[in-house]
């Protein structure tokens, strides 16, 4: 009898092992009504897997997609790995991430990242770089970045480059303690 009860339990535990793990996974969150119809975000994976949480999920090739209510490309982020908690609704990761906004005119990337899709906000914990594509008649090239961290606040348009920041392109440089990027939409 106690064999059977230890059968039966590991017969369990592998049957529910088996049913938390999944390849080419996707999930994707709407706006709300009137828009309910265009996606606000999108995560897919090459693979997930269960954490100790069934709502909790460890993420592997990870693309995060971000798009505005017009249904136009936003932000895209790519991770090797990360964790997902739908009951927060966050995505986050020690490891390294790159990040490209929808009309590729800027780049970022560094290690660790979280994104707060309730608070539409992004955060690069450590080793920032970025490159901004600036519309320009000289050759001064693009516009290269550095800081310790960053965040950008989807819903502000507004990027801040935090500590130890330096900057510059072909033509000038610059260092300071803290940058501020905003971005104006056409109407």
């Amino acid at each position: 009898w106690p064999a059977f009860l230890v059968f039966t339990a590991l017969m369990w535990v592998a049957s529910r092992a088996a049913a938390l793990e999944a390849n080419n996974f996707s999930t994707s969150e709407y706006f709300p009504p009137p828009h309910y119809t265009n996606r606000q975000f999108q995560l897919s994976a090459a693979q997930a897997r269960s954490l100790s949480s069934d709502r909790q999920l460890l993420l592997t090739k990870v693309k995060l997609q971000t798009f505005k209510v017009s249904g136009e490309l936003e932000l895209v982020i790519e991770v090797p790995e990360c964790v997902y908690d739908q009951t927060n609704r966050t995505v986050g990761s020690p490891g390294p991430l790159q990040v490209r906004s929808g009309d590729g005119q800027f780049r970022i990337a560094g290690e660790g990242f979280s994104y707060r899709q309730g608070e539409s906000r992004v955060v690069i914990s450590n080793r920032v770089h970025a490159t901004v594509e600036l519309p320009t008649t000289n050759s001064a090239g693009p516009l290269e970045i550095t800081s310790r961290w960053f965040e950008f606040d989807k819903d502000q348009l507004r990027g801040v480059f935090h500590d130890e920041v330096h900057g510059g392109d072909t033509d000038f440089d610059f260092t300071c303690g803290q940058l501020s990027v905003g971005a104006v939409t056409n109407p």
